[in-house]
């Protein structure tokens, strides 16, 4: 999927999506779907995510 179909789909999500999911928040579940769509089409994002985390963990860990 190209970048202006990933962001016609988050739009739309946005406007037209009903926020149904697992939780009673509806701006979490749009935030939820929205996670995974961008997840689903852009899979190295959720690396650098990851590797991100990893280097904040590591440095948590050796200033204590």
């Amino acid at each position: 999927m190209r970048n202006y179909e990933l962001i016609n789909e988050i739009y739309a999500e946005l406007i037209a999506g009903n926020g149904k999911g697992q939780f009673q928040n509806p701006y979490l579940n749009t935030c939820i779907t929205l996670t995974k769509l961008i997840e689903k089409e852009r899979p190295e994002l959720k690396e650098v995510l990851l590797e991100t985390q990893s280097e904040k963990w590591e440095k948590n860990e050796s200033t204590k």
